[in-house]
């Protein structure tokens, strides 16, 4: 008799629902890791995490960089910014591509706030998320009671996340490439960034946040 194994099981949970949504894939591509494979990232990594990626939003955005500064100073965050996200603050003239890329990151945090359980589910993802709460959720609260309050979701539901949101973005980005209409109404984007902060948090590409890879 044949068994499954968890990584199997994993993925043919994933496709069952790209075929519920009629999103296509393919059978070969791989399994993600598994959970004795994985090393997520502490509470303390993905609270200091979703601070950072709230700030360089809300930058990108237009929030004063005094005011972005500031505020990190007051949640202990100013030497989490990525070396990437570091020069970002420092660009004396913002194109409207670099803009765009780092407005973009309110989806990743709300991945870490959905890892943090902040966030009940991670819907398909057709649309934006929710901004003004991901950001209410963080400042009302502050550093120390952001953190308290957070209860990190267990290995085996961020892998489920990140094994749908890598075949999802298979999908979208054959549709990008072939010039098609995205399946599902899929928003490519969102995908994309939710792809980035899951692999993040599950060690895939290594340990810096520039060097997230999402391959599919």
């Amino acid at each position: 008799m044949f068994f499954k194994s968890e990584m199997e099981k994993r993925k043919a949970k994933s496709i069952a629902v790209l075929k519920k949504h009629n999103v296509p894939y393919i059978e070969h591509l791989p399994c993600i890791e598994s959970k004795k494979e994985t090393t997520l990232r502490t509470k303390e990594e993905v609270s200091e995490r979703a601070i950072c990626l709230s700030l360089v939003a809300a930058f990108a955005e237009g929030l004063e960089k005094s005011v972005v500064l500031q505020t990190a100073k007051e949640f202990a965050v100013e030497n989490a910014f990525s070396a990437e996200e570091s020069s970002f603050f420092e660009m004396k003239e913002i194109d409207d591509l670099t803009r765009a890329k780092f407005l973009w990151r309110y989806e990743s945090l709300w991945v870490m706030l959905w890892a943090l359980s902040y966030v009940e589910s991670l819907s398909f993802p057709t649309g934006i998320c929710d901004v003004p709460f991901a950001v209410k959720t963080i400042v009302e609260r502050g550093r120390e009671k952001f953190l308290s309050d957070a209860k990190l979701r267990s290995k085996a539901e961020i892998l489920d996340e990140a094994d749908l949101i890598y075949r999802l973005h298979w999908a979208t980005t054959e549709a990008r490439i072939h010039g098609e209409q995205m399946p599902a109404n899929l928003d490519n984007d969102t995908i994309f960034e939710r792809h980035y902060a899951l692999n993040w948090l599950i060690g895939f590409g290594g340990d810096n946040w520039d060097d997230v890879e999402t391959n599919t």
